[in-house]
């Protein structure tokens, strides 16, 4: 799951996403596992330490470049631009994890592509079922702000 929000959010490649994960957990594993939400704790955790390490990376190529050379990344706007979507990812995954089981599951489901017949047959309930479910859910993540 920590790979998947720093794939979507942080726009990191595949080794520096495991650098990331695996370092958290070896680091702050007695937290995750006392926290009383640890996939938020740990998710909060991965995305403060990817946040640093696009900073760092910010300023270093900053620092190669003169100030005044047009391709010279600025620094505030890349890590306000990686917050909002680190934050963004985080408050969805937060609210997704509100839905019940069978809410989740219709609801990721369907934002996968499945069609609603198959979902029905799947879950052993009917096309009207999965359409209730799944107007319920949409109206819980409107008004979280995820709609």
């Amino acid at each position: 799951e920590g790979v998947r929000l720093l794939r979507k959010g942080g726009g990191l490649d595949q080794a520096r996403i495991e650098d990331l994960v695996s370092t958290v957990f070896v680091e702050r594993l007695d937290e995750i596992v006392g926290a009383d939400g640890p996939r938020a704790f740990f998710c909060v955790v991965l995305k403060n330490r990817a946040r640093d390490w696009w900073k760092k990376k910010a300023s270093a190529v900053h620092e190669d470049r003169p100030a005044d050379d047009p391709g010279a990344p600025h620094t505030i706007e890349v890590t306000e631009r990686i917050d909002a979507q680190l934050d963004a990812v985080v408050h969805a995954r937060a609210v997704i994890e509100q839905l019940s089981p069978t809410e989740r599951q219709v609801w990721l489901g369907i934002a996968r592509g499945a069609d609603r017949e198959d979902l029905a047959r799947t879950m052993k309930t009917s096309r009207a079922n999965i359409d209730q479910i799944a107007s319920r859910s949409r109206s819980r993540l409107k008004k979280a702000g995820l709609g």
